[in-house]
């Protein structure tokens, strides 16, 4: 079974990704996949400069040499000045910008580590937030909130956005924010947050409609176990 370390930014990522139903479907597709949150323990996530990450990913490269290692980050909040692809990143469209990113991750990475067999990096940066992955599934969030109305709520965001890997990337409309407005209650970094929950029951019920859903998720899914 292959590994895969993914470095993630904070505790609701890893939590989403440990979630039993959601491993078992990565180790349908033959590997294993392990979140490292960043910084210390105690970190309640967000996102820093590349070279504040760079350390922490050359770490795991060199703690187990049989292992992938990848990023899960958000783009939206993503501080461009200070990841690899600025300036250029930020005159292009978000789809174009986050494969620049990713490519020139994976450039200073090798330039860094060259004996570490540098392509077992496999960078990734979400399009726009983690929780756009939850709109994939309005039922699946309505249920869990308890709050059956919302599913038209939800269904209507992906549909005004044009996909769910297309919801805002703005102060007030980034996937979160919208969940966060719909249902004020709405848990994110708790023992009980919600994203767990959701992603839980569309592992069990609804897994195929969420790869179909979010493309780029999909995409690196399938980087991690090509």
């Amino acid at each position: 079974m292959r590994r895969v370390l993914v470095v993630v930014e904070g505790q609701t990522e890893r939590a989403c990704f440990q979630q039993s139903d959601v491993a078992g479907q990565f180790v349908r597709r033959g590997f294993a996949l392990n979140p490292r949150v960043i910084g210390k323990p105690g970190h309640k996530g967000g996102i820093r400069s590349f070279q504040a990450v760079l350390p922490e990913i050359v770490n795991l490269l060199k703690q187990e040499r049989d292992v992938r290692v990848s990023t899960f980050f958000d783009f939206y909040a993503l501080p461009l000045t200070k990841w690899p692809g600025y300036p250029k990143s930020a005159e292009l469209p978000p789809e174009v910008a986050v494969q620049l990113i990713e490519a020139e991750m994976s450039i200073v990475l090798a330039k860094e580590a060259p004996d570490l067999r540098p392509e077992r990096f496999v960078p990734y940066i979400q399009l726009f937030e983690f929780e756009a992955l939850l709109f994939a599934d309005p039922a699946a969030m309505a249920q869990t909130f308890g709050a059956p109305k919302l599913e038209a709520v939800f269904a209507g965001i992906v549909e005004e956005c044009g996909g769910c890997e297309q919801i805002n990337n703005g102060f007030e409309t980034a996937p979160s924010k919208r969940i966060a407005k719909a249902f004020p209650a709405y848990k994110k970094r708790s023992v009980s947050a919600h994203a767990p929950l959701i992603m839980g029951q569309m592992a069990r019920s609804n897994w195929g409609r969420l790869l179909c859903a979010c493309p780029r998720f999909s995409a690196w899914l399938d980087r991690l176990e090509s």
